[in-house]
């Protein structure tokens, strides 16, 4: 029996032995990156996932005209906001690396261009608003699928057909940050700006935004989130016809295409965005404070 006794103590040191060992040369864990924070603050309130800071504001997308290049496309279609989108947004507490925004296109027509250079205008019409969610490291991830239909055009040319439908799958923007959200510095495709302003009423609607030393707002200032995207690489599917992929392609060279069996969707990863989105939290505060 000693001998046993022997031999379990042996082997007990040596267990203790490898588990010093293992844990002496362990590598540390990994420290997340801190890229910054989305803030929200206001005057007798505390924001939670259950009460949520919910923002309103608007966007914009520069025409190629005024920008002099292209800042709007989904599948094959270049596209013109011809007024301000809506914007709707949520911070899920006072500090969060994430926000949600939902951008609510309206007014925009579609252009495509045709053989000899000529472009074909269209209407269209978003399905359903397009869900955001901005990271601090400077991606976006889209939350939900959604489409946009685009009308019949008939102001440059007539080639009858169903209408398109370019569907925009969920996805992670840039394509990279997919593999690599850490990455050692932020990506600048999503860039975040604080503005302040003035507040404008009386002393009392005034004392409702008191200064902030760490953030640099005086007494009766308010600040306003300022979001500046551009992402390309925007992935995109639509209607594999002749009207939707090839407008004017003539119907004896369409009917061999489909018996040739290919496919009814065709996909595209050519898509780009590029917003300037300006949002405010009604009474409050709402910005970006950096790493």
């Amino acid at each position: 029996m000693r001998r046993v006794r022997i031999m379990l103590g042996f082997a007990a040191v040596v267990c203790a032995f490898s588990a010093f060992t293992a844990s002496a040369f362990a590598k540390p864990p990994k420290e997340k990156i801190f890229y910054g924070e989305f803030i929200a603050s206001k005057f007798g309130q505390t924001f939670t996932e259950e009460s949520p800071a919910v923002v309103k504001g608007t966007g914009e997308v520069e025409s190629p005209e005024k920008s002099g290049k292209e800042t709007f496309r989904l599948g094959p279609y270049g596209i013109r906001c011809l007024a301000p989108f809506k914007v709707e947004g949520e911070l899920l507490g006072p500090r969060s690396p994430e926000f949600y925004v939902t951008l609510k296109f309206r007014h925009c027509e579609a252009e495509k261009k045709l053989e000899g250079g000529v472009i074909s205008l269209s209407p269209i019409r978003f399905s359903e608003p397009l869900h955001l969610t901005y990271h601090a490291n400077g991606s976006v991830v889209t939350d939900t699928e959604a489409g946009v239909k685009i009308s019949k055009a008939v102001e440059k040319f007539d080639v009858k057909g169903e209408d398109c439908v370019v569907e925009i799958p969920e996805q992670t923007l840039p394509l990279r940050a997919e593999k690599k959200p850490e990455p050692e510095e932020p990506y600048s495709d999503a860039l975040y700006e604080r503005e302040s302003e003035e507040v404008l009423g009386g002393k009392k609607t005034k004392e409702m935004f008191p200064g902030n030393p760490l953030t640099g707002l005086e007494e009766g200032e308010q600040e306003t989130l300022i979001i500046e995207s551009d992402f390309t690489a925007i992935k995109a599917d639509y209607n594999a016809n002749r009207r939707c992929s090839k407008p004017g392609l003539p119907k004896e060279e369409a009917e061999k295409l489909e018996k040739e069996g290919k496919p009814d969707r065709i996909e595209t990863t050519k898509g780009l965005f590029e917003s300037l989105l300006t949002v405010k939290l009604k009474k409050g505060d709402i910005g970006f404070e950096e790493a």
